[in-house]
């Protein structure tokens, strides 16, 4: 079969080299002329994510991958290989994808009909609270020991300096408190495989365990309305807990099949009994309409940014004709705080690379851990 265009569909999940899904792409685009790709988020995270299918539409735009991301990734080489986690002249980034192969629209231009998407911070004490604070004051000194209070001793200045070399980093001879200040910044995206994140996930587990009582109140009250309503988690031991308590809900998450999803939306969309749809946020933050609720309720927070765009859209999207409101059930003074604080200077940056507008960006851990160092 001579294929001459390829479309593909949500092409952000072609981002990671490692993926089946990205491998199969590859196979299957090898020898085609056209290829088109369709997405609400080309970038959920960093510039990096959209090199694949740029290069897939038209690799004469980015020829070079070492190029790309020491330009437009902050890319540094390490004793890993290169960290291509940052980012770089996206004001640039942004001329060239805008002038060679990204068609732009947003909802406000060409569905000037669709109501408006406001968010709604809905805040709520934690009945663990105790167990809470100890799990976090036990974070915060951890973040302190390996972050933050380092005594400049000979010996650690040693250890800084060799630290230093291993991972590429230029610094004096005697150490400057910025020399420092990188090392400790370069610690800390050392630290994405390990044990930091273990206790931030307890953190969350914990924050979630110790609102679940109101949030399963605050459905109980909003479905007395009579109005549908969707509910974004993370865990399924946390749907497992929604739906023990709403069994005449349905849910999307990653035990169910395709045609279990897709049995669950068409109840969701076309019963008036069902009233609640639980779902996980990337297996029902994609590929499907949920416009017969225009509230969802966001009770676990994603790492990216675009996960959650992606998630409140299933609401507010063509046939919606009501005002969407996307609520956000945060745990006052936890981590879920920072979290939601972090996606959105996280945001910023994939505005700046689609849009045009300036922004600033650090990584979402970077961040994180600084919040916790003041």
């Amino acid at each position: 079969m001579d294929v001459q265009t390829l479309i593909v569909d949500e092409c952000h999940y072609i981002k990671n080299n490692g993926t089946k899904r990205t491998k199969a792409f590859k196979r299957l685009n090898k020898n085609v002329r056209n290829v088109i790709g369709l997405t609400g988020t080309p970038i959920e995270n960093r510039p990096i994510e959209i090199f694949n299918i740029v290069q897939a539409i038209d690799h004469s735009v980015f020829p070079n991958y070492i190029k790309f991301i020491q330009k437009y990734c902050d890319a540094k080489k390490d004793r890993y290989g290169w960290n291509v986690d940052g980012a770089s002249n996206m004001n640039e980034l942004n001329h060239i994808l805008k002038n060679t192969v990204m068609i732009r629209r947003k909802k406000k231009d060409v569905l000037k009909d669709l109501p408006p998407k406001r968010f709604v911070k809905v805040t709520l004490e934690l009945d663990n609270k105790l167990k809470y604070m100890e799990a976090e004051d036990e974070f915060i000194q951890y973040i302190h020991q390996q972050f933050n209070d380092l005594e400049i001793t000979d010996e650690v200045q040693k250890e800084l300096k060799q630290y230093a070399k291993s991972h590429d980093i230029e610094v004096g001879e005697e150490l400057t408190y910025e020399d420092v200040e990188v090392i400790k910044d370069v610690r800390i995206e050392s630290a994405k495989n390990s044990p930091i994140f273990t206790r931030i996930e307890i953190l969350k587990q914990l924050a979630v365990a110790g609102k679940m009582k109101q949030i399963i109140n605050w459905i109980e009250d909003f479905l007395e309305s009579g109005e549908k309503l969707v509910v974004f988690a993370i865990h399924r031991k946390v749907i497992k807990e929604l739906m023990e308590h709403f069994p005449d809900a349905v849910k999307i998450d990653g035990s169910v099949t395709m045609h279990q999803r897709q049995k669950a939306v068409d109840s969701f969309q076309n019963d008036p009994k069902v009233q609640l749809l639980i779902g996980n946020i990337r297996a029902a933050g994609v590929g499907i309409t949920l416009t017969a609720a225009s509230n969802a309720a966001i009770i676990q927070f994603p790492w990216t940014p675009g996960e959650l765009v992606q998630a409140s859209d299933r609401i507010h999207r063509i046939s919606q004709t009501k005002n969407v409101t996307i609520y956000n059930m945060v745990g006052v003074d936890t981590i879920e705080e920072k979290i939601i604080d972090t996606l959105l200077k996280k945001e910023k940056i994939i505005s700046q690379i689609l849009d045009g507008k300036w922004r600033e960006d650090e990584s979402m851990l970077t961040e994180l851990i600084k919040s916790y160092k003041k």
